[in-house]
């Protein structure tokens, strides 16, 4: 099997039944967190900010040309990472914080234009794309 940058990489064709899965790069997997035998507890984390959705973003008044300049308005994105970040920075900031960040928790279609605005910054400061 090959490696790159000294982790294995394996190929493989994943079941199309499976849906969506994560195939990490070397990047990605210098952050893995090894386990280290401590017990593990659940924990139940509650976001605060509202369930976003990416979908139907006319029918929400959002507009992508408007939140990200350049941009051809689109009423779907297909990219979760920028909604995903949105609520795990829900749970971790403040009030405080999140009101400083400008991250609306009771607006859902301003929180969803918060998320494409982080995405489009997060890729126009993106080391690795190469554009």
């Amino acid at each position: 099997m090959p490696t790159n940058h000294g982790v294995l990489v394996r190929r493989y064709a994943p079941h199309p039944a499976l849906g969506r899965h994560q195939v990490l790069d070397a990047r990605s997997l210098a952050y893995r967190r090894h386990h280290r035998g401590e017990t593990l507890r659940a924990v139940r984390w509650q976001p605060t900010i509202p369930v976003l959705n990416q979908q139907d973003l006319f029918a929400q008044d959002i507009r992508t040309s408007a939140v990200v300049p350049g941009a051809p308005d689109a009423d779907a994105v297909g990219s979760c990472t920028a909604n995903a970040a949105a609520v795990a920075l829900s749970v971790l900031l403040s009030p405080a914080d999140l009101e400083h960040a400008g991250l609306p928790v009771d607006d859902t279609a301003e929180a969803e234009r918060w998320a494409l605005r982080l995405y489009a910054e997060a890729t126009a400061v993106d080391e690795y794309v190469p554009y």
